[in-house]
């Protein structure tokens, strides 16, 4: 019993793997995040400014997205699917359900949240990639770097700055050292 207990807890530690690296790079999501987010703008807009001015559009689409059923999709067909499912069976449910938020969080003007920080995006880092490869290209003076390269002349670079910096606070003690090993000597020879 104990071996089949291991084996199913690596099967399943390998499953979450996996899923996490597909999520990654966005191979599934839930359309229900999609339909709230029009529905929210649909019921804001109607809105008149003085109320839309302090409404956290974030904070609204949260509230209702917590009170509504996901609706996975993996694939095209699967969207399509789904979007049917929920303008079908739920569109009344997610109207009613973005209005209670919509009234939920104007009830509180003044609450105070701090927002999460977007995560980058992968263009976002590949864009970041790209600047630093031009940039080390120009710095290296080469045509071409691949990614491997890119990770090396960063690591030989931060390696010699690392130590460029050791060395120069280690000179730097060595002057404060010999500054008071002259004072002490100066102080020593006045005394005499």
């Amino acid at each position: 019993m104990g071996h089949y207990r291991e084996v199913n807890v690596i099967h399943t530690t390998q499953m979450a793997q996996e899923i996490t690296q597909e999520s990654q790079s966005e191979t599934f999501k839930n359309v229900m995040e999609a339909l709230v987010v029009e529905e929210v703008t649909k019921q804001t807009e109607k809105l008149p400014p003085s109320v839309t001015r302090y409404l956290n559009l974030v904070d609204v689409a949260t509230y209702a997205l917590n009170r509504l059923p996901s609706l996975y999709a993996s694939s095209q067909e699967g969207e399509k699917w789904q979007r049917w499912r929920a303008k079908e069976y739920l569109e009344t449910r997610i109207r009613t359900t973005v209005q209670k938020a919509i009234a939920s969080v104007e009830k509180d003007p003044i609450r105070l949240s701090t927002p999460l920080e977007k995560e980058a995006t992968d263009n976002e880092i590949i864009a970041a990639f790209e600047d630093l490869r031009n940039f080390l290209k120009d710095f290296v003076r080469v045509e071409k770097l691949s990614n491997k390269e890119v990770v090396s002349v960063m690591k030989q670079t931060i390696a010699r700055a690392a130590e460029t910096h050791k060395l120069g606070r280690q000179t730097n003690l060595g002057r404060s050292y010999s500054r008071k090993q002259r004072t002490n000597t100066n102080n020593r020879t006045t005394q005499i």
